[in-house]
């Protein structure tokens, strides 16, 4: 599964999170998850569920957002990728721990790359555009999601207990693009300058 993963061109967005290093299961999965969880949970608290997904509700408000964002996160990927900065950049981070991305090698075996600054921030900004261009896709079609539950479900009782998975996959995403936001903003406003 891996193996494809890593040859399919379209899935090379996502090798930001196969990016090794303390931080990453804390700053990609556990706090987008305790975010995800408390938004989700004052989210349903204060609103009818099917509410959120209508034309008007929570949800496809942030269209006008992820329109802005989308194109942002392609412009700090191409300025990430080409700009002329120092040139501990290009090398490896000097941390207590390397940061490594396993990927396959020439002779088609699993080997792990020392991750340098830019290609970080490269694997981040993409991975951003990325969840940016699900999120669009999300929010513009998220007033389909209740009828296609319903039709999916028989009109059973199923349905708030499906768009409350929808809504914490919708915050999960948004937390994960908010923390790795404010991790890139770290990196290219202090990390890289310093010596």
């Amino acid at each position: 599964m891996m193996r494809s993963l890593e040859r399919a061109v379209f899935f090379r967005a996502i090798n930001y999170l196969r990016v090794s290093h303390s931080y990453a299961l804390r700053y990609n999965w556990l706090y987008p998850v305790l975010m995800a969880g408390a938004l989700s949970y004052l989210v349903v608290d204060l609103d009818d569920v099917e509410g959120l997904f209508k034309r008007e509700g929570l949800i496809p408000s942030f269209l006008p957002v992820l329109s802005v964002l989308t194109p942002f996160y392609i412009a700090a990927l191409a300025a990430v990728a080409t700009f002329a900065g120092p040139a501990s950049v290009d090398k490896p981070f000097e941390m207590s721990e390397p940061v490594l991305l396993e990927v396959l090698g020439a002779g088609g075996e699993w080997e792990f790359m020392n991750v340098t600054p830019r290609h970080f921030l490269s694997f981040l900004f993409g991975y951003c555009t990325a969840i940016s261009i699900f999120l669009l896709c999300f929010s513009m079609f998220s007033s389909f999601f209740p009828g296609v539950l319903a039709v999916i479900t028989y009109g059973g009782g199923e349905l708030p207990i499906g768009l409350i998975v929808l809504l914490f996959v919708f915050m999960f995403f948004l937390s994960q693009l908010l923390i790795n936001t404010f991790l890139g903003v770290y990196y290219l406003s202090d990390r890289l300058h310093r010596p």
